[in-house]
């Protein structure tokens, strides 16, 4: 275990601090939504889905395909469907980062060949469908009239994310830094006895960049992927 202390703070204290701001701040946020006072008056769209078993595949739809945005502006659509596809993507990928997954595979008839080919074609598939959507959405903010709309926010939490994108990629393919080790650290951090502490330079940088987001997530705008959610359900309750 690394005697630098900022090393050891990054590594062994910094992760356990974003997840429980991060955990703290999401059910904060939820709670304060949930505590706003209720309108004087209800109004009703019609045709209205009675009840909230029928509007939820609505409500789901509205959340995960964006139909409204797809009517007014069809490029942002596609930009924004395909970010959040890279990050279904991303979340996918990850897991043999975490668990054992080979067996899994093995059972299902494919070599580790196979499956390295496999995996090595969805990450790329995912790095360039994110890098891709995350430069499309920044260079969108720099035409006169967003540019008037958007805040320095806007542009950090773009960069943000894309240093991520840009960084995992570098250590998928082509920094050397062990899977195995990698595994045994996030496992030691979950036991709550940080060790095989990681010391590759890029992957430093781009886990910072993840703890960052972490922080930021319950207080910035990225916030609306669980509020737009969150909103709808609360009237459709309301409203019942």
């Amino acid at each position: 275990m690394s005697t630098n202390p900022i090393f050891f703070f990054l590594t062994a204290i910094l992760p356990y601090i974003a997840l429980i701001i991060l955990i703290d701040g999401i059910i904060y946020r939820l709670y304060k939504w949930a505590r706003r006072p209720k309108a004087a008056a209800t109004f009703t769209v019609y045709p209205a889905s009675k009840g909230l078993t029928r509007a939820l595949p609505k409500i789901l739809g509205q959340i995960f395909l964006f139909p409204k945005l797809l009517r007014e502006e069809k490029a942002l659509w596609m930009g924004i469907l395909l970010f959040h596809l890279s990050l279904v993507m991303v979340i996918v990928s990850h897991y043999k980062v975490f668990f054992r997954y080979l067996w899994f595979w093995e059972n299902l008839g494919v070599s580790a060949n196979s499956f390295a080919l496999i995996s090595d074609l969805f990450d790329g598939a995912t790095g360039v469908i994110m890098v891709t959507s995350l430069v499309f959405l920044f260079a969108r903010r720099f035409p006169k009239f967003l540019r008037k709309l958007s805040i320095p926010e806007d542009y950090l939490v773009l960069l943000l994310i894309l240093g991520i994108a840009i960084s995992g990629i570098y250590i998928r393919f082509i920094s050397t830094i062990n899977l195995l080790e990698l595994r045994r650290y996030f496992s030691s951090l979950v036991a709550f006895t940080p060790s095989n502490l990681p010391t590759d330079p890029i992957f430093l940088f781009h886990y910072s960049l993840v703890l960052i987001l972490m922080i930021y997530f319950p207080f910035g705008k990225l916030i609306h992927t669980i509020g737009v959610g969150l909103t709808q359900l609360l009237v459709r309750i309301r409203v019942k």
